[in-house]
């Protein structure tokens, strides 16, 4: 079911956000990814088939190794993470024996440059806190499209709004995690939302707070 677009649904919190790691938007959204991807893999698992997934910057595997609990690989599931760092996909490596990890930068993404992977392969694409790193994001999402299997769930949390006019922003110095190229991208809600409504279809929307956004959707 497709929720409100005008945010009936927000999740409203007290403190102002401040992008720290520690804060509590983003507390809740990461349990919601969770959650939702944790129900789906139950949901696809009863069918008896191989599981495919794929994590687009999944980093150390922090939160992936814990939805991947739901997953065997004596059943021939599959997960693959996206990331830049060598040191963090093997540091994911050790959380998710059965991963596959590939270093891709995706701003390399273009109409001539695609993810390894064939046409309609994943039962789910995950993207978690990366998005707002990707300069072209159209090429972000049609990617997701074209690796979706039919009825497959693509899961998207990311920072949003972080000014009203503040396109992008450079690094600070004392940035938690390593540059992926130097700037962050931070788009309004509604084009994200334009965006991936342009590929697939929305099976959830929920503005957790003023400055993070998920989105799930669906390939029909």
């Amino acid at each position: 079911m497709l929720l409100d677009p005008d945010f009936h649904n927000e999740v409203h919190f007290t403190d102002p956000f401040n992008f720290n790691i520690s804060n509590k938007q983003k507390q809740y959204a990461t349990s919601r990814l969770i959650k939702e991807i944790m129900r789906t893999i139950q949901r696809k698992k009863a069918k008896k088939l191989p599981l495919k997934m794929l994590s687009l910057g999944i980093e150390d595997a922090r939160i992936s190794h814990i939805y991947t609990q739901e997953m065997s690989l004596k059943d021939g599931d599959r997960l693959t993470g996206i990331g830049l760092h060598k040191d963090r996909l093997k540091k994911a490596k050790k959380r998710i024996d059965f991963l596959d990890a590939l270093i891709f930068d995706l701003n390399q993404l273009s109409n001539r440059r695609k993810l390894p992977f064939a046409d309609h392969s994943q039962d789910i694409v995950e993207c978690n806190m990366v998005g707002h790193h990707v300069e072209n994001f159209e090429y972000l999402i049609s990617e997701v499209k074209r690796l979706l299997k039919r009825n497959g769930c693509f899961y998207y949390l990311d920072l949003i709004d972080k000014t009203d006019t503040e396109k992008e922003m450079t690094f600070f110095s004392d940035h938690e995690y390593p540059p992926f190229h130097g700037v962050e991208f931070f788009r309004d809600h509604r084009t994200i939302k334009h965006i991936v409504k342009q590929h697939l279809s929305l099976s959830g929307y929920n503005r957790v707070g003023p400055g993070i956004l998920f989105l799930s959707a669906i390939k029909e």
